[in-house]
C-alpha cells in the first residue's frame, strides 16, 4: 500500500510539473484586478497557481489558436504595401466590444532624401498599422480583394526586412539583416484583442536585450524580464520603482540573436502597460484606446542608426543654444532677491564657471505665472540687466500649466475670452482644478486653434516687464492638488475604463479628469501628449519673443518628438547614491528617444545632500549635456557649489572647467544630432555592440564615440573597476597614459580621487577644445585645442562645428565645419574647413598628439618650424605638446 501511494505521488508529482511546463508562456488573461479561478474560467482562460509575481489566470498556451483573436480573411498586395482585412475569432472577450473586423496595412516608409529632397522608401523601415476604420484612403472589402493563402511575405525591392505573415491565426514575424535574423514575432502567442478600450499584442523577444520604454526608474540600463510592468501615463511622480513617471516614451531599442541593433515604436499615445516576461522573453503592449501602429527598424549594423532613423521620423533633435549647454544653476527657496543675489555672488566669487541662473516659483506673486512679486523681488529686472545680462548669463523662468482663476488676472480673463481652457465634460465650462496659486484651469495646448496665440502674448507681455531668456515648464503632464477637479470626475468608462494601465487608483490620481473636453477630442487620448504640445507651443512663441535666436526652454513632461522643441531634465529626484546611479540610465535612454539634451538635478532635489555625494554627483553632473544643480524648499542643506568647504568647491570648479574646455566638442555633437539624429551621450554597448559584457552597463558610458566618463557612483571610495574593450584608450587624469593592455578587452582598477573624475580618450579621433571661461559668452573669445589619440600605424579623424552659438538657422553662411585628420605613419595633422563663414573662429593654439611611438626632432606648422620652447615630448606617455601653433582654421 505505501508503495502504491509512493507511485502515486510521483505520478501526480510528474503530471503537476507536465502541466506547469505546457503553460509556462504564462499570458496574462486577466490583466485587470480581482482574478480569481471562477472568473478565470468564465473568460475561457486557465487557472494556473504560481508564484505571487506571476499571473495565475493564463490563456491556453498549449492551444492559442483557441485565443488568438483574428483570422486573415482576404488581402490586397502591391508593390510597397500589403493590406489584410481579419475577422475576429469565436472565443471569449475580455473587456467587451471586440470589433469583427479589422485592418491591417504592412507598408514601406516614405521619408525625404536627405540630399536631394525626393521621396523614397526607407529600405530600414516598416510600418505596421492596424486600424478597425479606414487606412490611408484605402476600404478594404472582403469582395475586392484576393482569396487567402496560408502565409504571405511582405518583401519590397532594395529593403532589408520581410514580414512573413501567418494567416490562421493572424500572426507575424519580421526578419532583417544577412542572416534574416528574427527581430520581432507574435506567431501563434494567445491574447491578441483588438476592443474600443483594450488592444493587447504579445510579441517574442529575440533576446533580452531590450532597452527603453519610459518614463521609469530602474538602476539597470536593460530591461527586466523578469514579470516586469512598465507603465506609460504621464505622471507627477517622483521617480521611485515600479512607477510611471512624467512622460510616455513607447519606444525601445534591442539586439538581436547576432547582436545587430533594431528598434521598434508604438505610435499611440493613449495610456498603457508593456508587460515583460522570462523564458522566452516575452512583451505585451496593452493600450486603451487608439489604433496599433508600430514601426519597426531593422537591419543596421550599429545602434546609432536606430536612433538616427527613429528622429528622422518623429523629429530631430534641437540644436541648443551655446549658452545652454553651460553650468545652470537653481533652486525652489530662493524666499527673496536678497537670497538670490547673496548665492549668485558667492559662486562668482567661487569663479564657478556658470551660464543660466534660474528661479522657481518663489519668483511668483501669489505663485502666478507671468507675474512676480514686487515686494519680496523688487529690483529683479535691474538684477537681471545689470547683474546677470552685462556679465554674459542668462535667467530662466519657472512656469506652470495651471492658469489662476483671479478675476482680475490677465491671463486667466484673456484666455476666457478666447475660450483656449480646458472643458468639464458635465458642465461644458472651464475644468477647475488646484495648483500652486489656488484654484486653476488648464489651456489647450493640444487642440485650440487660438492657444497659441494667447500663449505668445503671455510670453511676450511678461518678457516686456521681466527680461527673462528662457523658460522652465514644469506640471505639465498635466499635475494637479486634487483628483480630477475640484468637484471629482464623472462615473464613466473614461474616467474608469475596463483596464487601468497603472498601479494606483483613481486613474485621473493628481491629474485633471480624462473625459475632461478639449477643443477637439478628450483629454483620455491627449493626456500624454499634454507637456508635449506646452513645448511646441512655447518653442514657437520664444521664437517671437527673441527673433532670430534659438529658444531656450526646458520641459518635465515628454513624448516622442519632444526633444525637436525643448530640452528635458528627470524631475525630482532623492538625494540618494541610487539616484545618482539612475540617472546614468535615464539619460542614456532619453538620448535613445531622442532627447539628447537631458539631465538630472545635480545633488539630487529631494531630501538632504551629504558633501560627498554632491560632489560625485557635480562631476558626475559636469558631463549631463543639461546640467543643472537644483534643490527643494524643504532641504537644509545648500548645495550651490561655493556652499561647501573650499577643499570641494574646488574640486566642482575644476570638473565644471574640463566640462567648458570641452563645450567645442559636444556643440559638435549636438550639431551632429541636430543634422542626423545621432546621439551624443552613448551606452558602452552602442560603440560595442558585439562585446556582451557592454549589454547591461551603465555605469560609465561616453560622449560621441571616443570620450568615456567614468565615474565614482558608492560612498567612501576613491577606486572602481572600468571596463574596456580591446583598443588603445589614454587617460586625461594621467598626462595621456595609454591603458594597459590594448590587444585585449580587460577590467582596471582605477584610482579616483575625491578631486578628480575618470576621463578616457579613445584611439582614432581628434577631440577640439578650448581655454574654459567663467561663461559662454566669456569663453566663446580664448584659443582653441586639439587632442589627437592616435594607435599604432593607423589614423585619427575629428570635427568641429561652429557658428555664433545663438541663430536660429543652425549651418547657415556665418556658420563653419572644420576636419581633423591626423596619421600616425606619416606624421601629418591636416585641416580641412568646409565653409568661408569662420571670421569668429579663434586661433587654434596647442595640439596634444599622444600614441606618438618615436621622439619628435621638429615640428612644423604650415612649413614653418616651431619653436622648440614651444614643443615636449614625453616618451613615458608617448605624447607630443605644441604650443603656440597659432593656426587659423578658416
Amino acid at each position: 500500500m505505501q508503495r502504491f501511494l509512493l507511485l502515486l505521488a510521483v505520478f501526480a508529482s510528474l503530471f503537476i510539473a507536465q502541466t506547469v511546463a505546457a503553460y509556462e508562456i504564462r499570458i496574462d488573461c486577466h490583466p485587470d484586478p480581482g482574478a480569481s479561478e471562477k472568473n478565470c474560467e468564465q473568460r475561457g482562460c486557465i487557472w494556473l497557481p504560481g508564484p505571487d509575481h506571476v499571473p495565475w489566470c493564463i490563456f491556453n498556451a498549449t492551444k492559442p489558436w483557441d485565443f488568438s483573436g483574428y483570422d486573415g480573411i482576404s488581402y490586397e498586395q502591391k508593390e510597397n504595401f500589403i493590406s489584410l482585412l481579419l475577422k475576429r475569432r469565436p472565443t471569449p472577450t475580455l473587456f467587451g466590444n471586440d470589433e469583427e473586423y479589422i485592418r491591417v496595412n504592412i507598408s514601406t516608409v516614405r521619408q525625404a532624401h536627405p540630399t536631394n529632397g525626393r521621396q523614397h522608401s526607407n529600405r530600414h523601415v516598416v510600418r505596421i498599422q492596424f486600424s478597425a476604420r479606414r487606412i490611408d484612403g484605402l476600404e478594404l472589402e472582403p469582395e475586392a480583394m484576393d482569396p487567402m493563402p496560408c502565409t504571405l511575405t511582405f518583401h519590397p525591392k532594395n529593403v532589408v526586412y520581410a514580414v512573413n505573415i501567418q494567416v490562421r491565426p493572424f500572426g507575424y514575424w519580421i526578419t532583417a539583416g544577412k542572416k534574416d535574423n528574427i527581430v520581432f514575432d507574435t506567431t501563434n502567442l494567445p491574447g491578441f484583442t483588438y476592443s474600443r478600450q483594450f488592444l493587447q499584442m504579445t510579441a517574442r523577444m529575440p533576446t533580452e536585450n531590450v532597452y527603453g520604454l519610459g518614463e521609469q526608474f530602474h538602476t539597470q540600463l536593460r530591461q527586466n524580464f523578469n514579470w516586469q510592468r512598465l507603465s506609460l501615463f504621464a505622471k507627477d511622480q517622483a521617480p521611485v520603482s515600479n512607477m510611471n513617471l512624467y512622460g510616455a516614451q513607447p519606444f525601445y531599442l534591442g539586439l538581436d540573436i547576432e547582436n545587430a541593433p533594431y528598434g521598434v515604436f508604438l505610435n499611440n499615445v493613449h495610456p498603457m502597460d508593456v508587460f515583460l516576461q522570462p523564458d522566452p522573453e516575452l512583451m505585451t503592449f496593452r493600450v486603451i484606446g487608439g489604433d496599433l501602429d508600430l514601426y519597426v527598424f531593422a537591419g543596421f549594423d550599429r545602434p546609432d542608426q536606430v536612433v538616427s532613423e527613429y528622429t528622422a521620423l518623429i523629429g530631430r533633435p534641437m540644436m541648443p543654444p551655446m549658452w545652454g549647454l553651460g553650468y545652470q544653476l537653481c533652486r525652489y527657496g530662493y524666499s527673496n532677491l536678497s537670497y538670490l543675489q547673496q548665492v549668485y555672488q558667492r559662486n562668482r566669487n567661487a569663479k564657478i564657471p556658470q551660464d543660466v541662473q534660474y528661479i522657481d516659483i518663489d519668483y511668483m506673486d501669489s505663485r502666478k505665472d507671468f507675474t512676480f512679486d514686487k515686494k519680496r523681488f523688487a529690483g529683479l529686472p535691474q538684477f537681471v540687466q545689470n547683474g546677470l545680462h552685462s556679465e554674459g548669463r542668462k535667467l530662466v523662468l519657472i512656469t506652470d500649466p495651471g492658469i489662476s482663476t483671479d478675476s482680475d488676472y490677465r491671463p486667466y480673463t484673456d484666455g476666457l475670452a478666447k475660450d483656449v481652457f480646458i472643458k468639464d465634460a458635465r458642465t461644458n465650462r472651464p475644468l477647475i482644478s488646484k495648483v500652486w496659486p489656488g484654484e486653476t484651469v488648464f489651456p489647450d495646448f493640444v487642440s485650440h486653434p487660438d492657444v497659441y496665440d494667447w500663449w505668445r502674448g503671455c510670453l511676450s507681455q511678461f518678457h516686456s516687464e521681466l527680461s527673462y531668456d528662457g523658460v522652465w515648464l514644469d506640471m505639465n503632464e498635466p499635475a494637479t492638488f486634487v483628483d480630477g477637479s475640484t468637484t471629482g470626475c464623472a462615473n464613466n468608462s473614461l474616467n474608469y475604463p475596463p483596464y487601468i494601465p497603472v498601479t494606483y487608483k483613481p486613474f485621473f490620481w493628481t491629474t485633471i479628469c480624462l473625459d475632461a473636453h478639449h477643443h477637439s477630442g478628450i483629454h483620455y487620448e491627449h493626456h500624454n501628449v499634454y507637456g508635449h504640445f506646452e513645448a511646441i507651443h512655447t518653442n514657437r512663441a520664444l521664437q517671437t519673443v527673441f527673433p532670430g535666436k534659438r529658444p531656450f526652454l526646458v520641459t518635465r513632461s515628454s513624448a516622442p518628438g519632444t526633444g525637436k522643441y525643448s530640452a528635458h531634465w528627470m524631475g525630482d529626484t532623492f538625494s540618494t547614491w541610487e539616484s545618482l546611479n539612475q540617472s546614468i540610465v535615464a539619460l542614456l535612454e532619453f538620448n535613445m528617444f531622442g532627447i539628447p539634451w537631458a539631465g538630472s538635478d545635480i545633488c539630487g532635489f529631494n531630501g538632504d545632500t551629504t558633501q560627498e555625494l554632491c560632489l560625485r554627483w557635480s562631476q558626475l553632473g559636469a558631463f549631463y549635456p543639461f546640467s543643472r544643480n537644483h534643490n527643494e524648499i524643504d532641504s537644509k542643506v545648500e548645495q550651490d557649489p561655493a556652499a561647501w568647504p573650499k577643499n570641494t568647491t574646488d574640486a566642482i570648479r575644476n570638473a565644471l572647467l574640463i566640462r567648458y574646455s570641452l563645450l567645442p566638442y559636444l556643440y559638435t555633437l549636438f550639431y551632429k544630432a541636430h543634422n542626423t539624429g545621432a546621439t551624443v551621450v552613448k551606452p558602452m554597448f552602442f560603440e560595442f555592440p558585439h562585446d556582451p559584457v557592454t549589454h547591461n552597463m551603465h555605469d560609465q558610458f561616453l560622449w560621441g564615440g571616443h570620450l568615456l566618463i567614468v565615474p565614482i557612483l558608492a560612498p567612501f571610495t576613491t577606486s572602481r573597476s572600468a571596463y574596456f574593450p580591446k583598443g588603445y584608450w589614454y587617460n586625461v587624469n594621467d598626462g595621456m597614459k595609454q591603458v594597459d593592455s590594448p590587444e585585449k578587452n580587460r577590467w582596471v582598477t582605477l584610482e579616483i580621487p575625491k578631486d578628480s573624475i575618470g576621463l578616457f580618450v579613445r584611439a582614432g579621433c581628434i577631440i577640439p577644445w578650448q581655454h574654459p571661461g567663467e561663461s559662454v559668452q566669456l569663453q566663446r573669445k580664448n584659443s582653441f585645442g586639439l587632442t589627437v589619440a592616435l594607435a599604432p600605424g593607423e589614423h585619427a579623424t575629428g570635427e568641429l562645428y561652429w557658428d555664433d552659438g545663438e541663430s536660429l538657422v543652425v549651418g547657415s553662411d556665418t556658420s563653419c565645419i572644420v576636419k581633423f585628420q591626423a596619421s600616425s605613419s606619416n606624421g601629418t595633422l591636416l585641416l580641412l574647413p568646409k565653409s568661408t563663414g569662420c571670421e569668429q573662429l579663434p586661433l587654434l593654439q596647442v595640439i596634444i598628439i599622444t600614441g606618438v611611438t618615436n621622439n619628435v626632432g621638429k615640428v612644423a606648422v604650415n612649413g614653418i618650424l616651431v619653436d622648440k620652447k614651444y614643443v615636449s615630448f614625453s616618451s613615458d606617455t608617448h605624447t607630443l605638446t605644441i604650443l603656440r601653433a597659432s593656426i587659423d582654421m578658416t
